[in-house]
């Protein structure tokens, strides 16, 4: 009987040790990421992966790839950002549209706002005149592979107003 409770007592220790493990260590696989995030909840996967700089520059890269996993991770993580690795990922999700518009317009626009995805370019406030008009070409282009219309119409009147703002 000790046997038996000592046994269980060791497998209870290894699987609360696994545990931690997999909430602290930041594990930079966007899949694991989100899987991570939608168990543990966006606050304890973003402190590790924000806290080691080489975790977290992966995750930005993934981000500004604009590859529709790292999107979503952006978007996952979205209630956890803070401080400054959270105005990395801010911009970060201001590059997306020159990459995957209509991913940006569909994924980002609704959690992150149009004035961020589409008004905004990395560390810059706001977007000139001229990469305004660059970017209500590329919305033209895609569309009708945008499903998201509402946000679409949302991010043209940013850019719209961008281009009229200098002029």
């Amino acid at each position: 009987m000790i046997q038996k409770s000592l046994l269980v007592a060791i497998a209870v220790a290894i699987v609360a040790v696994a545990v931690v493990g997999v909430i602290k260590f930041p594990i930079t696989n966007p899949w694991v990421i989100r899987a991570k995030t939608h168990v543990f909840g966006p606050k304890a996967v973003y402190r590790p992966l924000a806290y080691y700089d080489e975790a977290w520059e992966v995750v930005l890269k993934g981000v500004k790839s604009g590859s529709s996993v790292w999107l979503r991770v952006a978007v996952d993580l979205y209630p956890a950002l803070d401080t400054h690795p959270g105005e990395e990922m801010v911009e970060a999700v201001s590059t997306v549209i020159d990459t995957n518009p209509a991913g940006a317009i569909d994924t980002l626009v609704p959690i992150y706002g149009a004035d961020i995805v589409c008004g905004q370019r990395g560390e810059e406030q706001t977007i000139t005149p001229a990469v305004a008009e660059g970017r209500l070409g590329i919305l033209k282009r895609t569309e009708t592979t945008v499903t998201d219309k509402k946000a679409f119409e949302t991010c043209r009147q940013v850019l719209g107003k961008s281009t009229r703002e200098v002029k």
